[in-house]
């Protein structure tokens, strides 16, 4: 009979005083009762078993842990045909066999424990204690032939924990008899997992190598990333699956170890990519999640590049052009980073004429190095980043024939051009079509300049395409030739040029505007001397830009219509009119009292001083002769 105390579920209650002694047949009846009980007792034992029976409890007692695999690596078992790839613990001899995975134990159903000799125990009492030796659950047996406990008789354990149990005799007021034990004799203690649940191991991480990562190591060590099983009696071990390819299904080859790491045993193929992942396995077959696949890539040997292939020569009269296929490295982590290209008179090449490093598959050799009908030889070698070359390709013969010379154009012989016209010449013939010419031209004065050089497929170039030059300026200009095939001539004679500046055109429509209509008697100071804008021939982008000098002009007036007696002169004019009262110098020039007839005239003058004809005919006038209210002259000029 199992009855709880006040850590139960109900109150314990001490039991009667000892009854007298039974008779026999009271005491037949007994032991019938006791058999009964124990054939009970075997019966939940059987059933606890196989409620039981699909997860293992830790054994009761010396609480041991269930047995594992051993530290070693396994050889992979390939799920494909071909070999596989032998490796070991890092540091470790290989293993000759994966480790096993253990049985799990039987579930202690049950704690258990042995009579005690020495004395005559009523009961027992079974204290569950937690690691820090606090109570957990006590439960009291009455009787001494119920020795054993079902451990899920306990309500308050938890999942992966550890408990220490302690079983006490007691007597029939429920004391402690445990005092009078004989020396040697104790309480029995144990101690058990509480372990109902499976669960997997925790997922793991790669450590080594990283993805993508390239190895120098010809036998690399794989690592992980220790994984943890919340289920106190499991261990774990590891499944390494690998491949040389994409991972596919029956594609790779698995280990099984109980390490972190795995070394193998041989070299690695050269060159080679491999794809690896890790999963967690732990006593009863529980997996933890796989870890995504990785690749690195074993480059142990550094190797030379490819040599490389196809070389092939053009020649024309001023370049030979040279081409090949691209050279590969072998080495996933190095690459070719460059071409040595060489000629030379010797088909062994022994002493270059020419070794030029270029990036790219292919070289242009200017024909002016080699002699005409002489044999050459070129080869060239790749040449990878870590600096080792590959082997040279077969020497390719090739010669250069036949004339390479274009003749220089002959530049036209005007030398004065105006800002309308251009510079020309004369094309010449050669072994090739003249498609380009290119024009330099330079200051012809003192002054420092840059030279002006312009491209042109025309035998002519305009100046107003020359940026930079200057109406009046001296210069002198060269042309040279281009052919359809690549020939280049030499530079033409320089050819002296002046750009000439041409006159503006002269002013026209001379007149004068008066604020007040209808007066006509003379020419009062408020009065203005207009004239239509003159036009510059030469005016015109480049030489003189939108924002740039304008014309300006030059009044003049005299007392005669020759222009012999001038009484006044302005220059430098920007407006096409000029009022007389706001020209002190004209105004005071003009202090006559008499209706004398007065003269003007007006010409333009450009931004280099060159004036144009003056407008014809020179225009007369009278001044007015004003009195004011006594009847007095008034003077003419308000600045008197």
């Amino acid at each position: 009979m199992i009855m709880p105390d006040k850590q139960g579920r109900a109150p314990w209650q001490p039991p009667a005083p000892r009854p007298a002694p039974r008779s026999r047949s009271r005491r037949r009846a007994t032991l019938l009762l006791a058999l009964a009980t124990s054939s009970l007792s075997m019966m939940l034992l059987a059933v606890a078993a196989l409620m039981g029976g699909a997860r293992p409890y830790a054994g009761a007692g010396g609480g041991g842990i269930i047995g594992g695999a051993g530290p070693g690596a396994a050889p992979f078992v390939v799920g494909s045909p071909g070999p596989a790839p032998m490796v070991s613990s890092p540091g470790g001899a290989p293993a000759s066999a994966p480790p096993a995975l253990p049985a799990p134990p039987r579930p202690p159903a049950r704690l258990s424990w042995a009579r005690y000799a020495s004395i005559i125990v009523w009961g027992y009492q079974v204290d569950v204690l937690d690691s820090a030796g606090g109570t957990v659950e006590s439960v009291r047996l009455i009787g001494d032939s119920e020795r054993s406990l079902l451990i899920r008789r306990f309500s308050h354990l938890r999942e992966n924990e550890r408990y220490r149990y302690r079983v006490t005799p007691i007597g029939t007021g429920g004391e402690d008899l445990s005092k009078l034990l004989r020396q040697g004799e104790q309480a029995q203690e144990g101690s058990f997992y509480f372990d109902v649940q499976a669960e997997p191991p925790s997922a793991i991480a790669i450590v080594a190598p990283r993805a993508g990562e390239v190895s120098r190591d010809p036998r690399p060590t794989v690592s992980w990333t220790a994984a943890v099983d919340p289920d106190p009696n499991d261990s774990i071990t590891y499944e390494v699956e690998m491949s040389q390819v994409a991972p596919r299904a029956r594609d790779f080859a698995t280990t099984r170890t109980g390490d972190t790491a795995i070394r193998f045993d041989a070299p690695l193929d050269e060159n080679t990519t491999w794809h690896f992942r890790v999963t967690a396995v732990d006593t009863t077959g529980l997996r933890s999640a796989a870890t995504e696949w990785q690749q690195f890539v074993v480059d142990a040997i550094a190797e030379p590049p490819s040599i490389p292939a196809q070389l092939a020569v053009e020649v024309s009269t001023t370049r030979i052009s040279f081409s090949w296929q691209p050279a590969l490295d072998p080495d996933p982590g190095d690459s070719v980073a460059g071409y040595l290209f060489e000629v030379a008179q010797s088909e062994q090449l022994a002493a270059p004429l020419i070794a030029e490093t270029v990036d790219a598959p292919g070289f242009v050799l200017d024909a002016a190095k080699v002699e005409p009908d002489t044999k050459y030889y070129a080869r060239v070698l790749a040449v990878d980043r870590s600096g080792m070359r590959s082997e040279p390709s077969p020497p390719l013969p090739f010669a250069l024939a036949g004339e390479r010379v274009l003749r220089p154009p002959q530049p036209a012989t005007k030398t004065a051009l105006t800002v309308d016209e251009g510079l020309s010449w004369t094309p010449t013939n050669g072994p090739e079509e003249v498609t380009t010419y290119e024009v330099n031209v330079e200051d012809a004065s003192d002054a420092p300049s840059e030279p002006i050089n312009r491209m042109t497929d025309k035998a002519y170039l305009s100046l107003r395409d020359i940026n930079g030059l200057r109406i009046g300026g001296a210069y002198r200009f060269r042309v040279r030739s281009f052919g359809d095939r690549g020939l280049r001539s030499d530079w033409s004679p320089f050819v002296e040029i002046t750009i000439e500046n041409r006159p503006p055109g002269a002013p026209r429509e001379l007149r004068v505007e008066r604020p007040e209509p209808g007066s006509s008697d003379g020419v009062g100071a408020g009065d203005a001397l207009s004239w239509q804008a003159a036009t510059d021939p030469d005016n015109i982008a480049p030489f003189v830009p939108a924002d740039g000098p304008r014309l300006t002009y030059e009044l003049q007036v005299a007392t005669d219509r020759g222009f012999s007696a001038l009484l006044h002169r302005r220059s430098e004019l920007t407006a096409e009119k000029q009022v007389i009262a706001a020209d002190v110098g004209l105004c005071q020039a003009l202090q006559v009292t008499t209706a004398t007839p007065l003269y003007w005239r007006v010409r333009a003058v450009d931004a280099q001083g060159l004036g144009s004809e003056w407008a014809l005919p020179p225009n007369g006038f009278v001044l007015k002769r004003e009195r004011n209210w006594l009847g007095r002259a008034k003077r003419y000029c308000p600045y008197d």
